[in-house]
């Protein structure tokens, strides 16, 4: 989401109250959930960046990007995971279904981002395999052929 969109959804929160002459907004703080996803998005775009790094950099700067890169994608992964499971197994509200939806939207952008990286740059991300062996399971068609494509070229690498 975009800093338009986000201002508009901010804007749609708020009541318009009408006085004499004089017409005034009473502003709600967005929901942290909001937030929560409108950063996750930047730091999917950070993460991709970080990946994209090239080997010729400092080998301890280069184990600290990608152990950054494997606990943050470790992390969207969980959360994933039990965000779908919490959905199977209570009644969810909308809010809930578009936290989901965002939410693998995150993820599927993330996997065809790690998807565009080159051989040379998957070859450092060993530990993605295990990671993506997590979305065998999972109900959505999209993400699991997202992990599947990237799953089988990772291996066709190895």
């Amino acid at each position: 989401m975009e800093i338009r969109e986000y201002a508009r959804m901010v804007i749609c929160k708020c009541k318009v109250v009408h006085s004499s002459n004089h017409c005034s907004f009473l502003h709600f703080r967005p929901d942290y959930l909001e937030i929560a996803l409108y950063a996750r998005r930047y730091m999917n775009r950070f993460l991709l960046q970080v990946a994209s790094v090239q080997r010729g950099s400092e080998g301890s700067k280069q184990t600290s990007a990608q152990s950054v890169v494997k606990e943050q994608t470790s992390a969207l992964v969980g959360a994933y995971l039990e965000k779908e499971e919490a959905m199977k197994t209570r009644k969810s509200s909308s809010v809930d279904s578009q936290v989901f939806d965002r939410l693998t939207n995150l993820v599927i952008a993330l996997l065809t981002g790690y998807d565009k990286l080159t051989d040379e740059q998957l070859t450092v991300m060993v530990w993605l395999n295990p990671v993506l062996s997590a979305f065998i399971q999972t109900g959505n068609e999209s993400v699991r052929l997202a992990a599947q494509k990237l799953l089988k070229r990772l291996q066709k690498d190895q």
